[in-house]
């Protein structure tokens, strides 16, 4: 499913004030805090317990 979202619209939701530190999550310089999940989950329109499995796929 194409959302449209952009890098910008994630950090935006994720509380980041710029999307550098989105960016860095999406190349794994960065970690994401598990607090953040929920958000990712709603945004991308799926629950929780599917987004925790494609993350450990």
């Amino acid at each position: 499913m194409e959302l449209g979202l952009t890098q910008v619209d994630l950090a935006s939701y994720l509380g980041y004030q710029n999307s550098s530190s989105y960016y860095k999550l999406e190349n794994g310089d960065s970690t994401l805090n598990a607090i953040h999940l929920p958000v990712i989950a709603q945004v991308l329109k799926c629950d929780l317990d599917s987004l925790y499995k494609k993350c450990l796929a």
